[in-house]
């Protein structure tokens, strides 16, 4: 079964990923071996993992990783704001359908040798989510998962989602928020909800609840029970010999 691991502070920071950088990058980091920086993906691989038709693909992933290279993740620290991109080079393989990544030296320390602060999660668990503001809110609310609950204000809601600054908080909630939740309620091993925070009247942030699913429990073998009075009887009565 394939895990994603980040840093938290690479889950929380601001990058505008597409879905299809999004889901690429987290294909990649699952398949990625200890201190392996470079990375090759096929077409094939990300069209099975994702079911996703095989005709544009290669197209959409040579997009995707263009992207990749140019992004910039910004991460908030407490006295200051880093500054960092996840890809240094890409390699096309046109007639084979492959793209090979190297990560860049500076996210290195956010994919490797973790020892906390980190988030993991099942590749299975993102297959399902169709829009990157599914994606993000999912990646986010695993990370605070063993704390039960997180806080934005709609300013760093918007900056963390890539939205239109001039979004309304009532279109936030039901265009971004709601349907984003209903997903991954449905096809995660979250759940998540809500509640709105206000100055006065107005509504300038939400806290968020999340709570882990019940785990399915692991069947167990049956056990053959064994008739000890039926033992005890056989053993207790007398052989017979065949006469000839």
């Amino acid at each position: 079964m394939k895990h994603v691991t980040k840093s938290n502070d690479l889950v929380r920071a601001t990058s505008r990923l597409s879905l299809t950088e999004s889901r690429m990058l987290s294909l990649v980091l699952s398949d990625l071996k200890k201190n392996q920086h470079s990375y090759i993906i096929t077409v094939k691989q990300y069209c099975d993992t994702f079911d996703v038709a095989m005709d544009s693909a290669y197209s959409s992933l040579c997009n995707a990783a263009v992207n990749l290279q140019d992004r910039r993740i910004t991460i908030n620290k407490t006295d200051f704001v880093r500054s960092l991109r996840f890809v240094r080079y890409v390699d096309y393989y046109n007639d084979q359908g492959q793209i090979g990544l190297t990560f860049d030296d500076e996210i290195l320390p956010h994919i490797f040798d973790l020892k906390k602060h980190y988030t993991t999660y099942q590749l299975k668990n993102i297959i399902n989510l169709q829009s990157v503001n599914a994606f993000k809110l999912y990646e986010v609310g695993k990370s605070f998962e063993s704390v039960g609950c997180f806080t934005y204000s709609i300013d760093d809601l918007v900056l963390l989602l890539d939205l239109n600054i001039t979004i309304t908080q009532t279109n936030l909630q039901n265009k971004v928020l709601k349907p984003a939740i209903k997903v991954i309620n449905d096809k995660t091993d979250i759940e998540l909800s809500y509640t709105t925070n206000k100055t006065g009247k107005r509504v300038t942030g939400f806290t968020f609840t999340v709570t882990a699913k019940p785990t399915a429990p692991t069947p167990t073998k049956a056990i053959k029970k064994t008739d000890t009075r039926a033992i005890a009887d056989k053993l207790a009565s007398p052989p017979s010999f065949k006469q000839w």
